[in-house]
């Protein structure tokens, strides 16, 4: 049965606080965090066909922890991206550091 609209309103009103200091944890960025948690009720609301209620919670959290971890990610490669910078030239062509990677 698919996922009702007033199913994942209540899911937001119960879980909002507690997800957000979930990813909190993960992310240390409050801004980062809320936006994280919102990404995960749309995803959520997006496959609300295949979604029974009684996996929701679960689900959130999942999704939540998968999506903080994908920033952390991505943070890392920005970060190796700036010290890899220190030794690009600016006479190199357009797209040589693209090319490092």
């Amino acid at each position: 049965m698919a996922l009702t609209r007033d199913e994942l309103e209540k899911t937001f009103r119960d879980l909002e606080i507690p997800l957000y200091n979930f990813v909190l944890r993960w992310v240390f960025q409050g801004a980062l965090a809320e936006e994280i948690v919102q990404e995960a009720f749309m995803i959520a609301w997006r496959k609300r066909a295949e979604i029974e209620f009684p996996t929701l919670k679960g689900l959130l959290y999942k999704t939540a922890q998968n999506l903080a971890l994908n920033e952390i990610r991505k943070r890392r490669v920005r970060e190796r991206l700036k010290d890899l910078v220190w030794w690009h030239q600016p006479s190199d062509p357009p797209g040589a550091l693209a090319q490092l990677m």
